[in-house]
Parts: structure tokens; C-alpha cells; sequence
């Protein structure tokens, strides 16, 4: 009993790329409560053959703005040396981020005297756009961190409260990375799958990959619906497989709109002109969203999750047991919900019926 017991599962820290940052900074902090000294960096330095680098006087940070550099997720420096490490769990590479990164070491530091590591699920290469030019190093969740992670235990042996939770770290990686089935496990399926009665089935699984998630998403649609006391649709035109919510009192085609741009998942009030890009600017909503109003967004939008459906099939788990819906859309819908029920005059415009009507 308890062996599934996990709490960065049970914190739903998944694919949150800042969680990680911090996670990862704290072991790596010569400073950090691990007590450990730089035993955790210096390890990671050497498993990277980082050389140079002298890690008791370290300074790690996480978040770091270097102006119109942009943001690095996490910054290591001691001296004049540093280490520079891009984050992606699974959001998209920004325009020439990795070139303005070097840039700015090289300002900073000088050549030479920096490294530039790109940190991914997989150890994929960054965009054209953002990589091209740079002399950086692909690093990996699945392979990198957790065989340092791996090592931080043994040297973590006689603190039982730092060995644990970095074992029930390296376990929540290995599912997040499809690692987590044994490989004797995985090669009982491969072996069953693979008899000849069995493949016409099994190559007949794709065509119903799009219905089963059609169903898991009509699903949360329908209790999110019954827990708000709304109504709900799914957009089945789209790739991307985008939802809404509304009142019967609304007008035709307004919404509580939820769909995925640059490769995050945001929500909105729609209309039904701002659907093709028509709408004409109405309220900039500035206590609701944060980005600001345009033709497809007449109230404004805002960014409810750093991750979307189309790449990240994980999140087809947690809105199929209901953790999606009770972390980001119930409380997304209820708080603009409560907001037009407080403000009259936004209540009015959603209320507005057609001339023709």
C-alpha cells in the first residue's frame, strides 16, 4: 500500500516548466536546504563535462530578466563563468531566444567562459529561429536529469527527507517521459500485440484515437456544464478541438471560449463575429484577462496553462479522471461568471439580442 503515493503528482506539478526550474535550482544551490553543499552541482557539472567551472561559490537563480534579453529559466554563475539552462518541457521555442541568450553571455561573461544548455523532455534541438549559430548543448529530462537525479541519491543516502523526495521526483519524470512501465512489462505487450491474430486490431487502434478523444472532452464539457449551471459545445471543426460555455440568456454565438494559441491553452468571452476574426473591440476586461483586446478578442484574453492537448498527451489523463477541469476551467468559468453577474453593464452587452431576432 502506498507505493503510488507521489506528491509533485499529487501537487499537479506535471509540465509546469517554472515548478521544474525551481525544483531543479534548489538541488542545484550550493545554498539550498538539501545541506548537501555543492555535492548536487558539481555532480551535474561533471555529468555535463562543464569544466572551469568552480562550483563552491556558486550563485543560482531561477527566472532571471537580462533586459531585452528576455528570461532565463535558470542562471549559474560563479566568477566569471556561468551556465545558462532553456527550460522546454513542452512550450514552443520564443523568436531567436537562444541567440539572445548568447548574446547576452557573451556581453557578460566573454566567450569561453559560458555554456548554454537546452533542457527538454526528450533532448530535442531548438527551433532554426531560435538555436541557428549558437553553440549550445541539448540536455534531456528522460536521460540527463534523471541519471544525475539517480546519483543525487546516493550522495543524498544519509538524509532520508532529500533522498525520498528526490526518488519521488525521478519517479514522476519517468512517468512524464513514458518511462515508467517496466521494460519486461513493455516487452510482454510488444510480444502480445505483435501475434498475427492480433494485428488487425491493433492497426485498426488509430481510427478510433479521434473519437476517444472527442468523448473525453464532450465528458468534461458536460460536468463542467452541470457544475456551473451553464451550457456547453465542443468544436469539432477545428484540429485543435477547441470548447465554450454560455448562458441560455446570452446572446447568439457568446461564449466562455477556451482554445490553444502558441501552444498554451487560453481562454476568453467570444462573440459570435469574433470567432472569424470580425469583432469589433469592445471592453478591455483587465481585472479577468491579461492580453489585451483585438478582432478575435473583444474583451481581452488570458493563459490558463503553460501546455495544450495538441502536444501533450498527458493532459488527455487529467480530463479524462477530471484534475483539468477542477484546476483550470471550473475555476476559469465561475470567476467570469461572477464577474457579469456583478457588472451591469457587461451583463447587458452579453445579453444583447440581434435586430432580426
Amino acid at each position: 500500500m502506498g507505493t503510488r503515493f507521489n506528491i509533485f503528482h499529487i501537487l499537479g506539478v506535471s509540465h509546469y516548466e517554472n515548478t521544474h526550474s525551481t525544483i531543479l535550482a534548489e538541488l542545484l544551490n550550493p545554498e539550498g536546504t538539501h545541506g548537501l553543499h555543492n555535492s548536487f552541482l558539481k555532480l551535474f557539472l561533471d555529468i555535463n563535462q562543464i569544466e572551469g567551472f568552480d562550483s563552491r561559490n556558486a550563485l543560482v537563480r531561477t527566472e532571471v530578466a537580462v533586459s531585452e534579453y528576455g528570461r532565463i529559466d535558470i542562471l549559474i554563475e560563479s566568477s566569471n563563468w556561468a551556465v545558462i539552462i532553456e527550460n522546454k518541457f513542452y512550450a514552443k521555442d520564443q523568436p531567436e531566444q537562444l541567440k539572445r541568450y548568447n548574446e547576452y553571455a557573451i556581453g557578460k561573461y566573454g566567450v569561453g567562459n559560458y555554456m548554454i544548455l537546452y533542457l527538454t523532455p526528450d533532448g530535442r534541438y531548438a527551433s532554426d529561429d531560435s538555436g541557428r549559430g549558437v553553440d549550445y548543448r541539448c540536455i534531456s529530462y528522460k536521460k540527463t536529469i534523471i541519471e544525475w537525479l539517480g546519483q543525487c541519491v546516493g550522495i543524498a543516502v544519509h538524509r532520508p527527507l532529500v533522498r525520498e523526495t528526490i526518488n519521488q521526483y525521478i519517479n514522476y519524470l519517468k512517468q512524464l517521459t513514458g518511462q515508467d512501465m517496466s521494460t519486461i512489462v513493455q516487452s510482454e505487450i510488444i510480444n502480445l500485440l505483435s501475434k498475427a491474430e492480433n494485428i488487425e486490431s491493433v492497426l485498426q487502434i488509430p481510427t478510433y484515437i479521434e473519437a476517444v478523444k472527442d468523448a473525453i472532452m464532450t465528458k468534461m464539457i458536460q460536468s463542467v456544464a452541470l457544475e456551473c449551471g451553464v451550457k456547453g459545445g465542443l468544436r469539432t471543426d477545428l484540429k485543435e478541438r477547441e470548447f465554450y460555455f454560455y448562458k441560455e440568456s446570452w446572446k447568439e454565438g457568446t461564449s466562455i471560449y477556451f482554445g490553444l494559441d502558441k501552444g498554451k491553452v487560453y481562454y476568453a468571452i467570444k462573440t459570435k463575429e469574433s470567432l472569424d476574426g470580425k469583432a469589433k473591440p469592445e471592453i478591455y476586461l483587465e481585472h479577468l484577462f491579461e492580453e489585451g483586446i483585438d478582432a478575435f478578442d473583444p474583451y481581452g484574453y488570458g493563459y490558463i496553462c503553460e501546455y495544450d492537448w495538441l502536444t501533450n498527451n498527458h493532459i488527455w489523463v487529467e480530463m479524462a479522471d477530471g484534475s483539468f477541469a477542477k484546476k483550470y476551467i471550473i475555476p476559469s468559468v465561475k470567476k467570469i461568471l461572477e464577474f457579469v453577474e456583478c457588472d451591469e453593464m457587461l451583463k447587458s452587452k452579453l445579453e444583447e439580442r440581434n435586430e432580426n431576432v
